[in-house]
């Protein structure tokens, strides 16, 4: 009995699981999502998600899959809990253990936040803990601690809340003080905070904070831009180094003259301590449509994804990577070309489209899990299909 669901289980995993030397696809036949979380240290690779029931995307089962170094099916877990389900952000601890975010958001309203743990085999463990607030965002989930901000619906201040993965709070800070986040990151002794000002317009900022909230230092880096210039980092990631990596966004004016608001955009580069080492302007030419829509470190080098076009869902253009030292130098580009017919998916009522994605590091090389979706013609979501699939990126 127990090979028979074994072997049934297989066939399940088969059925959702295409693998070519470039193109891997998780598909299933209804609304699906799955997003990398995290690589165990033997090499292993967690993806977290959901799976929807086909025609009711309503209703889907919170799902774990396990993909060894060779991209074979290591194993998956599927959520018995019912409704609108899902796993989240997960990470390891320090026991050794895996913690993943469960959600369930029946009609999208969160009735239900909670941490699980499982072995590394994917084995659930009686182990939970609660983290639910009403009208809530989880933001950013560190080996340490967990950032919630809490949004009620007549507030005209909101806090966010960093948690030990206990759910005890830590502190919080005001959406009126210090700083708008855009990324928290774990740092020795602290919280590295990057964003904005929380005022209008605003300059872009990084801080740090030690485990209470109290400030240890912060830089807060001029604008460049006439006529109330407003400016944020955003796609932050912490880097190998120790250092913080970004994109400088700044915008002037506004639309209501009929002009387009001028831009200025940039690749930063700050250390450890929050200085600014470098800003790329450069790579971003005036009179250029150039938006970021990712940034990674990868090999030494840093790789940013670039939308050349005002078509950023049709995946008919090309995805553009633009590689640069550690010094912030640009080293050229390369491009991924997406090709229906490598997507294992049928398309015959509705459009193609790529809606996201985010950077995978593997063995073999740099990989993008993309979420591709086929929308119908009447936009009726329900009816619609999205599916995980991972493509190899073009290296240098």
């Amino acid at each position: 009995m127990k090979k028979m669901m074994l072997l049934v289980l297989c066939l399940i995993i088969l059925s959702s699981f295409a693998y070519s030397e470039s193109v891997i696809s998780f598909n299933g036949p209804g609304y699906d999502a799955l997003g990398y979380a995290c690589t165990l240290a033997d090499g292993r690779m967690i993806f977290t998600g959901y799976r929807g029931e086909e025609g009711n995307y309503q209703e889907s089962r919170a799902r774990l899959l396990c993909l060894n170094p060779d991209k074979t099916v290591s194993w998956e877990y599927w959520d018995p809990a019912e409704g609108q389900c899902g796993y989240g952000a997960a990470i390891v601890c320090e026991d050794g253990t895996l913690a993943v975010i469960f959600s369930n958001s029946p009609y999208q309203k969160l009735t239900e936040r909670k941490i699980k743990f499982f072995t590394t085999e994917g084995e659930p463990l009686e182990k939970t803990v609660d983290i639910f607030y009403d009208d809530s965002l989880l933001n950013a989930v560190c080996p340490s601690f967990l950032q919630i901000t809490v949004i009620p619906g007549d507030a005209e201040v909101f806090y966010r809340y960093f948690l030990d993965w206990d759910g005890n709070e830590l502190f919080k800070i005001a959406s009126n003080e210090e700083i708008t986040i855009e990324k928290s990151f774990e740092a020795e002794d602290g919280v590295v905070l990057m964003g904005c000002e929380p005022t209008w317009p605003s300059n872009a900022k990084i801080m740090k904070l030690d485990l209470k909230g109290s400030l240890l230092w912060e830089t807060v880096l001029p604008t460049h831009l006439e006529h109330l210039p407003d400016a944020r980092l955003e796609y932050c990631r912490q880097t190998s180094d120790g250092g913080y990596l970004a994109l400088y966004f700044e915008s002037a004016g506004s639309m209501s003259d009929g002009k387009t608001p001028d831009r200025y955009q940039a690749l930063v580069k700050f250390n450890q301590d929050g200085r600014l080492l470098w800003m790329n302007h450069d790579c971003f030419p005036q009179g250029e449509f150039k938006q970021c829509k990712g940034l990674y470190e990868y090999d030494g080098k840093y790789v940013m994804e670039l939308n050349t076009t005002q078509k950023s869902f049709s995946i008919d253009h090309p995805r553009v990577f633009l590689w640069f030292d550690e010094e912030g130098h640009e080293l050229g580009q390369t491009e991924l070309i997406i090709n229906p017919e490598d997507l294992n998916i049928q398309a015959d009522q509705g459009k193609i489209e790529n809606v996201g994605g985010s950077f995978v590091t593997m063995p073999d090389g740099l990989w993008m899990l993309r979420d591709i979706m086929i929308e119908n013609d009447n936009h009726m979501k329900e009816m619609d299909s999205r599916n995980e699939i991972l493509f190899k990126i073009p290296e240098l």
